[in-house]
């Protein structure tokens, strides 16, 4: 008889996580669960050898943390946050994803999807040529936008209060206050909350879609030196600095339009 699989036990409202992990990670045995409740129900049954929270970044995300690491079982608990495809993302404001190089088609029609009536666009990216090259797509489309441009969280959300845009593009990897900020400080304020978000995600040096910018490892008895130094290693291993050169820019159609 075979020795059954480690556990690790998944929190979250939706699967993304969860089936992410379970495609990848053959040698782990993948439970899914809604609470920490459940979670804790899960891990009283049978052991787990790590709970891994699917949780958006947020002001309240250290006493959330603290409230998974108060439970009976000393074991690792890792954060991280991978927006959902559907549902869930919905709910956080964002009506859907696009992965860079973004043809100027697919752009048009995710807008058109989003939100048939809007107008004016806000368009935040730290990349002078990348929001140059959207506003270009976007002047060429049959319907008139106004596009207003920001280059970070902060002025983003600013705009958004102001300017009241009716839909926003928005890169998720940026410096200062990135994309993933944005979302959950939009998500707390009842005056944007409904502003709909279409997400510009870049791909990494593998061509793999960025879909997180953190992961918080906590235990509720502490990390001795001997578990820091143990999972720093087995970090740096698996995450090796990033040096490829940056997404090359789709080159616009030229318009139909006749001058």
């Amino acid at each position: 008889m075979s020795n059954p699989k480690p556990r690790v036990v998944v929190v979250e409202q939706g699967t993304t996580l969860s089936d992410l992990l379970a495609r990848n990670l053959l040698d782990l045995e993948v439970a899914s669960s809604r609470t920490l409740e459940e979670a804790l129900e899960i891990i009283q049954t049978g052991a787990a050898v790590a709970l891994i929270a699917n949780e958006a970044p947020s002001q309240n995300t250290l006493s959330s943390l603290k409230n998974f690491t108060s439970m009976p079982f000393d074991m690792p608990v890792l954060t991280c946050w991978i927006p959902e495809q559907h549902a869930e993302r919905s709910q956080m404001g964002a009506q859907g994803y696009l992965l860079k190089p973004i043809r100027r088609n697919d752009l048009l029609e995710h807008i058109a999807r989003a939100a048939p009536e809007a107008r004016r666009i806000l368009l935040v990216d730290d990349d002078e040529e990348t929001r140059q090259l959207f506003t270009r797509m976007l002047s060429g489309a049959d319907v008139s936008y106004e596009v207003v441009q920001a280059d970070e969280g902060t002025s983003a959300l600013e705009l958004m209060r102001t300017w009241r845009p009716d839909l926003v593009l928005l890169d998720l990897i940026m410096p200062g206050q990135d994309g993933f900020w944005v979302l959950a400080a939009k998500q707390e304020d009842e005056t944007i909350r409904d502003i709909p978000v279409l997400i510009i995600s870049a791909r990494d040096p593998q061509r793999e879609p960025i879909v997180s910018n953190a992961l918080v490892l906590s235990r509720q008895r502490g990390l001795s030196a001997r578990d820091l130094v143990v999972a720093i290693e087995a970090i740096v291993k698996a995450l090796p600095p990033r040096f490829a050169a940056p997404e090359p820019l789709e080159t616009p159609r030229p318009s139909s339009a006749s001058g």
